[in-house]
């Protein structure tokens, strides 16, 4: 019997493998907190210069009138964000600051300006505390306020490169359990950052260890599930993403997006993670490709007895034919594989084009979604975007069931591509919004579809690693989106024009590899080599039958 044959045998929707997706979709949770945050950590209000420690921001003042330039921009008239009346503070307070006239204004004019050099007094009607705030990430360090986004993003480049080959040589619990510690002390030093440098450092090394936490976490319940139940392996911690947001968002308006408050909460959900080393197992399927026999049947054993069925140990030795001394792996063998071997090199370099593509959409816009509103509308934005996350994962569960692979991921990117250069060309907001949501739902199905996909494609021995390459070209295109989105200031529909092309060509590449729906999980390299003999087996069987077929009902040819 096989590890597939086994689970069916001891049930692979049992009690144990319910307890294990929801390990896992707690840990999807935090995973989705470490980078979202971001989004609510660098918001930004009104400000204006502060003239002295006790001031507070007021849309109009004697004391605002007096030291405050304006701005003219065509017909309208704002206030100055980023200098004052080069006067100092006794000479302001021993001017007539109740007349707030033409006059006073103009003596002060008189001056000249200068720089903000104490600091800025910000708008906090909505909003209490945040990085930009706390740490004056305005004016001349505005260009700071996404620091925090492209560094966490670039970090994931990092991460998925190192931890997907270091799970597949070392397992996948022992990698899990340490991104979960590195996590927490992480998190804890964000939370008692007292600089922007600080906070940032500790955003990169996060950024390294997330991306591990949700690809290894989705495969430890993958490979205990059987084909039929993989979808809903897939899916179920992943319905925890949406869930996440609709939180998050109402968290930071109960509190105003009082960044230490929220970080506060991501640190203390982080310490219900440490039990996880005693809860928690390896799965069967590395274990077994390990050759380590003894380990996996007492995992079945206990498998068996949680889901209240029986396990026979023969039928596990009496299939295995892997020598145990022949199974050492390292993380660089697990990497150089997906190139050098050729049964794996098409296969990777297709399916890499598509990771990129893909990330580059569903990271740029899930985490830049504020490009198209301002601060009035994040929340709102981001409620219709959980909503349409649900929907398209819920849809994805489905589609993972009932529909082959290559052409589920092909149609679902080119309709993102349609809807995303829609969003583009249209000017009306609410239009824009709506096709934006619907094209973020048809992402959420590709990635996950993606991530099935890889799971699919490669064995045992290099599943992770692969499924980290593909987390790092996706992450690479986390990393560039923002930049692209820049690309708005020289030509509106420039980031619609190269994001939608890169969807396209992502889609064709996924139509060169081979398909893989409704088949089981491959063990060994050697695998690919014994499936494509097999295929190609039936193929002929089926050609042969169909010349005979064919010679009955036409003797006489």
């Amino acid at each position: 019997m096989s590890v597939e044959d086994i689970l069916h045998t001891i049930g692979d929707t049992g009690r144990y493998q319910k307890l294990m997706l929801a390990l896992i979709s707690y840990t999807v949770v935090l995973q989705v907190l470490f980078g979202l945050v971001n989004v609510f950590f660098t918001m930004s209000t009104d400000h204006y210069c502060r003239v002295n420690l006790n001031q507070t921001y007021e849309l109009d003042s004697p004391l605002k009138r007096a030291t405050i330039p304006r701005t003219h921009h065509g017909n309208q008239t704002t206030w100055d964000s980023c200098h004052m009346y080069n006067a100092n503070e006794s000479i302001i307070w021993n001017s007539n600051l109740a007349s707030g006239s033409a006059s006073n204004r103009s003596s002060f004019a008189a001056f000249g300006v200068q720089p903000c050099d104490h600091g800025w007094v910000f708008d906090r009607s909505s909003v209490s505390n945040t990085l930009v705030m706390e740490f004056n990430l305005v004016c001349d360090k505005a260009w700071l306020q996404q620091l925090p986004k492209s560094t966490y993003a670039f970090a994931g480049i990092f991460g998925s490169l190192i931890f997907g080959p270091l799970s597949d040589a070392y397992g996948r619990k022992p990698t899990f359990f340490f991104t979960l510690i590195i996590a927490f002390i992480f998190n804890v030093l964000m939370y008692l950052s007292t600089t922007f440098p600080m906070f940032v450092t500790c955003q990169f090394l996060m950024g390294i260890v997330s991306p591990a936490i949700y690809n290894i976490g989705h495969l430890i319940v993958v490979e205990m599930a059987t084909t039929k139940s993989r979808p809903m392996a897939l899916i179920v911690p992943s319905l925890a993403h949406p869930i996440c947001e609709l939180l998050l968002a109402g968290m930071s308006y109960a509190v105003r997006s009082n960044w230490r408050i929220i970080q506060l909460v991501v640190l203390l959900g982080c310490v219900l993670t440490i039990p996880y080393y005693w809860i928690t197992d390896e799965t069967p399927r590395w274990l077994y490709q390990q050759g380590r026999l003894e380990e996996t049947e007492k995992l079945f054993e206990k498998i068996a007895k949680w889901n209240k069925r029986t396990y026979q140990r023969e039928s596990l030795k009496s299939s295995n034919t892997k020598e145990e001394e022949d199974n050492s792996n390292s993380p660089i063998s697990a990497l150089t594989n997906l190139f050098v071997r050729k049964e794996l090199r098409c296969r990777t370099m297709s399916i890499s084009v598509g990771w990129l593509s893909i990330g580059t959409f569903y990271y740029g816009v899930g985490y830049n979604f504020n490009f198209i509103s301002n601060n009035t509308l994040t929340n709102l934005i981001l409620g219709l975007i959980s909503i349409s996350d649900v929907i398209g994962y819920l849809l994805c569960w489905l589609m993972l069931k009932y529909l082959p692979r290559r052409w589920l991921l092909f149609s679902s990117m080119i309709i993102t591509a349609l809807c995303w250069m829609v969003a583009g060309i249209v000017g009306n907001m609410a239009v824009k919004i709506s096709f934006v949501v619907v094209a973020k739902m048809f992402a959420v199905i590709q990635y996950l579809a993606f991530f099935a996909y890889s799971a699919e494609l490669y064995p045992t021995e290099v599943r992770n690693a692969s499924i980290g390459l593909g987390q790092t070209l996706a992450y690479i295109g986390a990393t560039v989106a923002p930049y692209i989105f820049a690309l708005m200031d020289i030509n509106p529909l420039l980031p619609f024009i190269i994001i939608s092309s890169l969807l396209v060509v992502g889609g064709v590449m996924v139509l060169l590899l081979p398909e893989t729906f409704n088949e089981d999980l491959m063990d060994s390299i050697d695998d690919i080599t014994k499936r494509r003999e097999d295929d190609s087996i039936i193929t002929n069987k089926s050609t042969e039958g169909s010349r005979l077929l064919e010679e009955r009902r036409h003797p006489g040819q």
